[in-house]
């Protein structure tokens, strides 16, 4: 091989290992600040990103954001900000797990619009979940969607508490491997949130505070963990 092709070869994977590291370091940015509530640092963020460079981290942004308004009822503004998501996941070309899962949670939160988008985006949730297992069956994000639909979902449907701490136990242990990069460990803190919140319906206090200071230590000011800490001391 001449050493033009090595030099070439080389730049390729040092463009590569930028563009990685720079899409992991943006997805950590986005996490953090949506744990603390500081929406509007996410919304900055928007301009640092290029959707035909990066559909996932503009997909990303945008479901975040879509949190906020929701909590706030603009459920028009969600449903921009969601659509927008759908869009840009739309865009990749030989779409990835990740990417499926993302596209899974953006319906979730789609269905909780408007009581007749339910069924139409739980089944497109549904769907995407699935696509999503089979390209990684190792993907934490699939059986934390799995958990929180069960959770929602009505026992005559097929939810129930005990099938969605089933999935959630096994998307905290596969959160925990090693080797997971940023991208898919986002949803790290609300699989733990989630089992907690299951565990106060089963009155299991002591689990759900054990996994609630699990957040808490690695991030002190993780505001809905916050808020499930005061409930639980309530008790």
């Amino acid at each position: 091989m001449s050493r033009i092709n090595l030099m070439q070869i080389s730049f390729y994977m040092l463009v590569f290992c930028q563009s990685a590291f720079a899409s992991e370091d943006l997805i950590k940015k986005v996490t953090q600040h949506f744990q603390v509530g500081n929406f509007q640092e996410i919304f900055n963020l928007k301009s640092q990103i290029n959707l035909p460079k990066s559909p996932y981290e503009t997909a990303y942004i945008h479901y975040r954001l879509a949190f906020n308004t929701l909590k706030k009822g603009k459920k028009e503004d969600t449903v921009k900000l969601l659509t927008a998501a759908e869009k840009a996941l739309k865009t990749i070309q030989n779409p990835k797990s990740r990417d499926f899962s993302l596209l899974a949670s953006v319906y979730s939160l789609w269905a909780g619009t408007g009581a007749l988008n339910g069924p139409v985006y739980g089944a497109k949730s549904s769907k995407a979940i699935k696509q999503a297992e089979k390209l990684d069956p190792q993907n934490p994000q699939v059986f934390l969607v799995k958990g929180v639909s069960a959770y929602h979902t009505p026992m005559l449907f097929g939810g129930s508490n005990k099938t969605a701490a089933k999935y959630l136990d096994k998307a905290i242990n596969l959160y925990r491997s090693s080797d997971l990069n940023v991208v898919y460990s986002w949803g790290n803190a609300e699989s733990l949130i989630w089992r907690a919140i299951i565990n106060l319906k089963d009155d299991n206090n002591i689990a759900a505070e054990r996994l609630i200071l699990q957040v808490l230590e690695k991030n002190p000011k993780h505001q809905w963990a916050k808020e499930i800490w005061l409930e639980i001391k309530k008790q």
